[in-house]
């Protein structure tokens, strides 16, 4: 069987926890959103994907990526599956220091890249330095505030001085677009509702987040969410009803299926209208101040964490 060739970056969501209480967050990891992925839990189902797929780009997400104590593990097997693929980690950068033995084994894998976003201006001098300990055994130099496609945060590119391959990037992201959800409150999701779908998936900052999780193929962050998000809270009824007929792509589905899920993955879907960003102001512009704010983490009903 001829491998599906993805060029486009995918997203592997492996830990819904995050220390962090950012407004804007992508998705719901800012409030006391659980559910961490366990890999033996999803190995059957990467392995399959990988005898299907070939991937340019994938990036470990979260929640923050670094509370995962497997994460050393998921990474190792990700290299495994794809071997040409490059392989990146974000973090807040928060856990550096912790597990700085594990980011200069990753970071020796010419293939992988480690991105830091700082959410809070006041951790910038902290986390720098940080990662630039991370990053002693190599000898390396800077361009700072280069140019990110669509993004116009502050930017340090940390470059091997032999190869000039990137081996880390440090981004200031202390403004974000706007979220999925219209807000958060006892345990309940609320969204913007009765959207246009084209309109909407067309102004959606987030129309080009494809994800995995837990080895299903993810259309954008709302879907993706919705079944972790379930287990311990709630979407308003109107959103729940068209959220359960959102049906994520399973690599032991029939090759046809797969394949005709892969093809309309850049379309719009039904669920599109939930969001509603086209009646939003200007989505697609980073103009909305990242804030912390330890309140978010009553929003939901922590669940167990699954043990590892």
């Amino acid at each position: 069987m001829q491998k599906i060739h993805l060029t486009t970056p995918m997203s592997v969501i492996i830990n819904n926890l995050c220390n962090m209480t950012c407004s804007h967050c992508a998705g719901l990891a800012c409030f006391n959103f659980a559910g961490q992925q366990v890999w033996k839990d999803s190995k059957e189902k990467y392995e399959r994907w990988s005898e299907i797929v070939d991937i340019d780009e994938i990036c470990f997400a979260g929640g923050e990526t670094y509370l995962n104590m497997e994460l050393p593990l998921w990474a190792s097997e990700f290299n495994r599956l794809w071997p040409n693929a490059l392989l990146e980690i974000t973090t807040n950068g928060t856990r550096l220091q912790q597990r700085l033995e594990f980011s200069r084994e990753f970071l020796a894998r010419e293939k992988n890249l480690l991105t830091v976003s700082v959410h809070d201006h006041t951790d910038w001098e902290k986390i720098k330095a940080d990662l630039e300990a991370t990053l002693i055994p190599w000898d390396y130099y800077t361009e700072e505030d280069a140019m990110i496609p669509l993004q116009q945060w502050k930017s340090i590119m940390y470059k091997d001085s032999k190869t000039h391959r990137t081996i880390a990037k440090l981004l200031s992201v202390t403004e974000m677009v706007p979220p999925y959800y219209k807000s958060v409150s006892n345990g309940t999701v609320y969204l913007e509702m009765d959207g246009d779908q084209e309109a909407s998936h067309k102004a959606c900052p987030w129309s080009h987040v494809y994800t995995f999780q837990e080895g299903l193929l993810y259309k954008c962050t709302l879907t993706t969410n919705y079944p972790e998000a379930i287990k311990q809270g709630s979407f308003e009824p109107k959103a729940d009803s068209l959220l359960k007929q959102y049906k994520p792509c399973d690599p032991f589905d029939d090759i046809n299926i797969v394949s005709k899920f892969l093809k309309n993955l850049t379309k719009s879907i039904p669920q599109c209208t939930l969001c509603a960003f086209d009646k939003q102001h200007d989505t697609l512009r980073l103009s909305r101040t990242v804030d912390q704010d330890i309140n978010r983490k009553k929003a939901f009903n922590k669940i167990p964490i699954k043990s590892i």
